[in-house]
């Protein structure tokens, strides 16, 4: 197991910078999942990691030691590539083979590193086979394996699942968890998936505008987001317009027919910058107007097999909510009057002093 710690780093190209003062601690045993956009620094973050990029400032450490200079083939980290970049003229014994070849362990000693490492992932009845008789999920699992048998203090994990197909990205997923747990190695996923990174990480980074915006457990990434880029970059979410005025900052709603609902009240002087969120699943449909309800016009509604996710147009603001379907609920219609109700409790705030509910 390994501790890594980015300290103060940048990396770019001339005066532009991809990575701003990365700092950013992985612990012993984590699986850590590095979210964000395309172009956000994701993989540049992992490469810096492996060796094949060099900071422009800072340092990286793993278990306390500097390893910023060292180049790949001098630290001890395993490396599983979108692609799996597995050998094609290379049976799969000898793909998870290479790597012991070259630090030039003797014969016995790499069969029988490469059998156990086949019996990690649940291969070695397919030792024989190449690449091109696999599957995407087992070739996915040789190049577990590969970057595992070598030993590896850190495990990097480059969108490993992108190239999958739905079903067997989430059975993968559960694959790579259990095994993560099992062999209590440190490892660090890249994704853009965030359902991915929320259902099997420990701790999860969110990067964004060349920056860390937020580091966290997968409930409080979800839940606490600090500011309004976590909020919409994971999940859906609706921020509620505020009404500031010199004591204070109002949240409220005004309906279809004109009927508004205030649902929170902050003095300004201490929440400059106050944002306020609701997540879609927290939007409670009913079928009657009640005192406590508002009333908006269904404008868009998408089919998701279990749920359906839609859009209620109300006086100025536009919400977005999710409702599970079972066969007792009968399917929505646009341009459909909706009730729905929003408990104020499930109301997050968000400002630059982080966020948290009232």
């Amino acid at each position: 197991m390994a501790r890594i710690i980015f300290e103060n780093v940048d990396y770019g190209y001339k005066d532009t910078n991809i990575l701003n003062n990365i700092n950013l601690e992985v612990a012993n045993g984590e699986l850590f999942s590095l979210v964000g956009p395309s172009g956000a620094g994701k993989s540049t973050l992992l490469n810096l990691l492996a060796g094949f990029l060099y900071p422009k400032k800072g340092r990286i450490l793993i278990d306390n030691q500097n390893i910023t200079e060292l180049p790949p083939y001098k630290r001890n980290v395993g490396l599983v590539f979108q692609s799996y970049a597995l050998f094609p003229n290379m049976n799969v014994f000898n793909n998870v083979a290479y790597g012991l070849k070259i630090k030039k362990v003797n014969r016995s000693e790499i069969k029988e590193r490469v059998i156990k490492a086949l019996s990690m992932v649940n291969l070695e009845q397919y030792i024989k086979r190449m690449p091109r008789e696999l599957s995407g999920g087992q070739q996915q699992r040789v190049a577990i394996a590969r970057a595992l048998v070598i030993r590896p203090q850190v495990l990097l994990l480059d969108e490993p699942l992108s190239g999958l197909d739905a079903k067997l990205r989430q059975k993968m997923r559960s694959v790579i968890r259990e095994l993560q747990q099992r062999v209590g190695i440190t490892t660090i996923l890249v994704t853009h998936d965030q359902s991915e990174a929320l259902s099997i990480s420990d701790q999860i980074a969110v990067l964004g505008e060349g920056k860390i915006q937020q580091v966290g457990t997968p409930e409080a990434i979800y839940n606490r987001p600090v500011n309004a880029y976590v909020a919409e970059f994971i999940g859906s979410t609706n921020l509620l317009n505020t009404v500031s005025t010199t004591n204070e900052i109002k949240v409220s709603l005004t309906d279809i027919n004109e009927k508004t609902i205030k649902f929170l009240t902050r003095p300004s002087k201490n929440f400059k910058g106050l944002k306020f969120m609701i997540r879609p699943e927290n939007i409670r449909l009913v079928e009657h107007a009640e005192p406590e309800t508002l009333q908006g016009i269904l404008t868009k509604i998408e089919y998701l097999g279990n749920a359906e996710k839609g859009w209620i147009q109300l006086k100025t603001d536009e919400l977005v909510f999710y409702r599970s379907i079972n066969h007792d609920k009968k399917r929505l219609q646009t341009g459909s009057v909706i009730n729905f109700s929003i408990d104020p409790e499930l109301i997050v705030s968000i400002n630059q002093n982080g966020s948290g509910r009232f």
